[in-house]
């Protein structure tokens, strides 16, 4: 289920990110795939990059994988959302993007791990964000 969780910045599943209807009339031109192995759609002018993370988010590989480099994940979305929409895209669109999304926002919004599952509910109820963040945030 897309969801918009800031202006212009998308979470979905992989079925979203082969939407092009949604895709040309969110004006979207950055994809993060956040799968191991799942394509990405064939448009032009789309900035593609993929986050290697399994379904399951095992805690000895990706956890590790997101922990050193998510710094450098929401620093890019950072700098690159003023000029382009973004659509973050995992499995079911329900744990790991909202996860990207959720770092993102606790470090440039200042929000709190408290009240980070509660805002990106408001945004969509299905989202389940049930990971310890502070384990990534160490």
């Amino acid at each position: 289920m897309l969801t918009e969780i800031l202006s212009g910045l998308w979470i979905g599943d992989i079925n979203d990110s082969f939407n092009k209807e949604f895709i040309n009339d969110n004006l979207i031109t950055i994809f993060i795939n956040c799968t191991l192995n799942y394509g990405f759609i064939d448009l032009p002018n789309i900035k593609k990059l993929r986050i290697p993370l399994s379904s399951n988010l095992d805690p000895q590989k990706d956890l590790i994988l997101l922990k050193n480099n998510y710094p450098k994940i929401i620093e890019y979305i950072k700098s690159e959302m003023e000029e382009n929409n973004i659509l973050i895209y995992c499995y079911d669109g329900l744990i790991i993007s909202p996860l990207i999304v959720a770092l993102f926002i606790i470090n440039y919004g200042n929000i709190s791990l408290d009240n980070i599952r509660d805002i990106l509910r408001s945004k969509n109820e299905k989202i389940t964000l049930d990971l310890n963040l502070s384990i990534i945030l160490k």
